[in-house]
């Protein structure tokens, strides 16, 4: 399909240099000789950006971490770090790079030992992980170790192709791992900051459609050799791959063999893909598509395995109870009268919610359960009209009716899929 244009829609990512980490999947690379982006080119990239028009696209720059920044382009990015993705370095370190610092910028870590190591120079920032199959067994381990640290993770692999059917069937038991302790932990209240946004790669949509992976459409990549590719992957596999120089950014658009609906290996609308792997013959080519199969399981399963645990029930019953007494409590607030606060929640209704949000977790899994059980619940928590709206009791009820109501949706997407 012929790719648009680039667009103010595009995030242009301008690789500083050849050695520059990978904020995406890696692959090995044909050890191209070192190449550094010119003041020329940045200049162009960006005179291009602010003539675009009213929006301008958003630029993100990428930088190595073994030589300075050229003084001219480190001028540039002085007041630019928000912009700017480094390797996870010690701080002073990436400053005498020429690199700036920002507590929003995101930063990549070589492997889970590097992120281990350096922990301490992670300060707060969100971090994107790339993780070799041989370490994929401490990953639960390692991430609770750090999840204070950060304020969210990422995930990307080291040559997923070559990743086996057993790797992948441990990254998927370590992130159910991850996933039940951060339950647990929420539940006690010392929940800390780790999210790994690959359990959300589902969206909210009607059709439950996985966002695909916007290299070429809705991302590019400007190498340092000044040539546009979908992505860094495509710079390190060649110049051949390149949609062309970055004279004519606005003036070719990249024509690439990839659909943005389907993964273009499993064919699957589930799958984000990744169109580097759907562009060349390599062997196992399939495990990416295997990845997202485990995250989306992962992601979609955790009622189950919660219905299933008598603990993690009471953790995830806790939180919805909690967060219902909450809510309740911000919507009346001081602003009752005092013949509205006459209408607290009573004792009965409140055991009655948590048997209410038991049953509903239950029938989740329960392939037998039709739509009825749920109307069933949900007329228990319909409006009194006798009740003022704005009451403690009426916005518990509310509260109620939006869990009850947020179980069945789920429900009936895990049906959807299986």
């Amino acid at each position: 399909m012929s790719i648009p244009s680039i667009t103010t829609n595009t995030l242009i990512l301008i690789m500083l240099n050849s050695d520059v980490p990978s904020p995406c999947h890696t692959f090995q690379h044909n050890n191209k000789n070192k190449d550094k982006l010119s003041i020329e080119n940045l200049t162009n990239i960006m005179l291009w950006a602010a003539d675009t028009g009213p929006k301008m696209p958003d630029l993100f720059f990428i930088t190595g971490q073994t030589e300075p920044l050229e003084p001219s382009i480190a001028s540039v990015l002085e007041d630019m770090g928000k912009h700017v993705i480094t390797p996870l370095l010690p701080i002073n370190q990436q400053e005498s790079l020429g690199i700036p610092f920002s507590i929003d910028q995101t930063v990549i870590a070589n492997g889970l030992d590097e992120l281990l190591a350096q922990v301490d120079n992670i300060a707060g920032r969100p971090i994107i992980l790339n993780i070799n199959n041989t370490e994929i067994d401490r990953l639960a381990e390692g991430l609770l170790l750090v999840q204070e640290y950060i304020g969210s993770i990422s995930l990307r692999f080291h040559n997923i192709h070559l990743w086996e059917e057993s790797d992948l069937h441990i990254y998927e038991q370590q992130l159910a791992n991850i996933s039940d302790i951060g339950l647990m932990k929420k539940a006690m209240g010392t929940a800390g900051k780790l999210g790994i946004l690959n359990l959300g790669i589902l969206n909210s949509t009607s059709k439950n459609h996985i966002i695909r992976c916007p290299a070429g459409t809705g991302f590019m990549a400007v190498g340092p050799d000044g040539y546009v590719y979908p992505c860094p992957a495509f710079y390190h596999a060649g110049k051949e791959y390149s949609i062309g120089p970055i004279r004519n950014i606005v003036k070719k658009p990249a024509v690439l063999n990839w659909s943005r609906q389907k993964c273009g290996i499993c064919d699957s609308e589930q799958c984000p893909g990744c169109p580097f792997l759907e562009s060349k013959e390599l062997r196992g080519r399939t495990k990416v598509c295997g990845i997202y199969e485990a995250e989306r399981r992962v992601a979609q399963n955790l009622i189950p395995r919660v219905a299933s645990s008598g603990y993690l029930f009471d953790c995830l019953r806790t939180l919805k109870s909690r967060d219902c007494a909450s809510k309740s409590q911000s919507e009346g607030g001081d602003a009752l009268t005092a013949d509205q606060q006459i209408y607290d929640v009573k004792f009965d209704e409140f055991i009655r919610s948590l048997q209410d949000i038991k049953l509903a977790t239950k029938h989740i899994v329960d392939k037998t359960v039709e739509d009825e059980n749920y109307d069933a619940i949900l007329n228990r928590w319909l409006e009194l009209p006798e009740i003022p709206l704005n009451s403690q009791r009426s916005i518990f009820r509310r509260r109620m009716s939006e869990i009850i109501t947020e179980l069945r949706q789920l429900r009936n997407s895990i049906v959807l899929i299986r």
